[in-house]
């Protein structure tokens, strides 16, 4: 297989440890499955991993030995209040923290309505709509 395949490969890689293993599994895997395929696959791991702790992402030759550009994409991992409001649980939005200001890192944008210290607020991007039946602030 082309060294500059693998090159391409490894530079994508976040976990830059044991070079030569991860050769020998590329050229392995590529019999059977494009670079391509393997890089589109890696770019959407790297993407649903980006806050994976570095000792947690697998080495590079086990990623491709367990053909990991296969793997789903994780679902997201919600709080107990995004958890709440995404099922329509009984605590509805006006019992939802009213003094919490989003925080786009930790409240999905879909969200920010139920969660945010009051419809007018700056931070909800559908302030100027009216507001959903059941909503108090």
């Amino acid at each position: 297989m082309s060294n500059k395949q693998f090159a391409e490969f490894w530079a994508a890689y976040p976990r830059k440890v044991g070079k030569a293993a991860a050769e020998r599994a590329y050229d392995k895997v590529t019999e059977h499955f494009t670079p391509m395929e393997i890089l589109d696959g890696l770019d959407r791991w790297v993407a649903s991993h980006s806050d994976t702790d570095p000792q947690f992402i697998p080495h590079p030759a086990t990623w491709l030995n367990g053909r990991r550009w296969e793997d789903e994409e994780p679902a997201p991992v919600l709080t107990p209040i995004q958890r709440e409001l995404a099922v329509g649980g009984s605590m509805g939005p006006a019992a939802v923290l009213p003094s919490l200001t989003p925080n786009p890192r930790f409240v999905p944008m879909e969200l920010w309505p139920k969660v945010c210290a009051g419809w007018e607020c700056e931070c909800n991007p559908d302030r100027d709509k009216p507001k959903p039946a059941g909503w108090s602030s």
